[in-house]
């Protein structure tokens, strides 16, 4: 048993440069945030998390960046399928989590907040009402490993009805 992290560059990914926008956080203070988050993840749930690294992505600094997490590359789609749980930020390939019934955990924090993502974040948790986990505070709660395997059946039909198929 697993939880699949989405990577999507969070701090470097390559349209910011071509969409002139700045990086929503700094990349030590996230990955630092990120990688404790993970550990205490799988110390409180008995999930082991694997990163399905973003495809535009550093190849040799991920490594360095989540030192100690399991990172791989081209196979999303079926680390998805095969996870108990996915965890993300705001990425498309949320398609995955919805079309393999998988429960999705919304990852932020008080800069992704306070930045151009943070909205981005919340819509795309509304959309499926995912559960929203905030990297500043998790540290002070316990995480409920039986409330974050609950999906909105509901909602997860729609979000397939409205963006991931043809009527």
């Amino acid at each position: 048993s697993y939880a699949v992290f989405l990577h999507d560059d969070m701090t470097g990914h390559p349209d910011y440069f071509q969409l002139n926008l700045t990086s929503p956080i700094d990349e030590i203070q996230y990955y630092s945030m990120l990688v404790g988050f993970f550990k205490k993840f799988e110390k409180t749930t008995g999930l082991k998390i694997k990163c399905s690294v973003h495809p535009k992505s550093n190849k040799k600094n991920i490594y360095s960046l989540l030192k100690g997490i399991d990172c791989s590359f081209g196979n999303t789609a079926e680390l998805v399928k095969n996870s108990k749980l996915v965890l993300l930020h705001c990425t498309t390939a949320l398609s995955y989590a919805i079309l393999f019934n998988k429960p999705a955990i919304f990852l932020t924090s008080n800069d992704l907040n306070n930045s151009w993502i943070g909205p981005t974040i919340h819509s795309f948790a509304k959309e499926i009402n995912g559960q929203i986990v905030n990297l500043n505070s998790v540290f002070e709660e316990n995480l409920d490993l039986k409330k974050l395997l609950m999906i909105d059946e509901l909602k997860y039909q729609n979000y397939k009805n409205n963006y991931l198929k043809f009527p």
